[in-house]
Formats: structure tokens, C-alpha cells, sequence
């Protein structure tokens, strides 16, 4: 019996597939970085609550009485725990 075409060209692109996430692997490896997006580099996964997506944190610092933003800083850590200065 010869071998199914449609079976040997879905080996192969599981095979590409896996080249291409081995060496995805190994570039966030060699970066020193935890997470990778596709589509913004700079995005990471972040906790909303319940809801989990990925994007950028962006904490701001507000003045109370005339509420205006007066400080802001984007960042990709998780949370907003101690972004901000005083």
C-alpha cells in the first residue's frame, strides 16, 4: 500500500510547526523574558479581576481635588502594586 499524500503533507507541517516553536522557545529563552505576544511585544498577560488578557498595565497617579491625571506610567508588570512613586 503507498503511503495517504494528505497524511504525509500534515506530518510535514506538524513538523514545521514544531521547528518554528522550538526556535520561538529558544529566542524567549536567550531574551530572558516569560512570556511572548505576536502581536505587540510589549504586551503581557495580565489578572483583570476575573478576566484574564493581555495588554499593557497603565497606573495613574490622580489629583483628588481637581481630578486630573498627574502622573501616569505604562508597564507590563502584572499589577499595580508599587509602579508609582510618591
Amino acid at each position: 500500500m503507498g503511503e495517504d499524500p494528505t497524511l504525509a503533507s500534515k506530518l510535514e507541517e506538524l513538523k514545521a510547526r514544531q521547528a518554528r516553536q522550538q526556535a520561538q522557545r529558544k529566542q524567549l529563552e536567550e531574551s530572558g523574558e516569560t512570556q511572548r505576544s505576536r502581536t505587540d511585544p510589549d504586551a503581557r498577560a495580565l489578572n483583570k479581576g476575573k478576566q484574564h488578557v493581555t495588554g499593557d498595565n497603565v497606573p495613574s497617579g490622580v489629583d483628588h481635588k481637581h481630578k486630573l491625571i498627574v502622573h501616569h506610567q505604562v508597564t507590563n508588570a502584572g499589577n499595580d502594586q508599587n509602579q508609582l512613586s510618591r
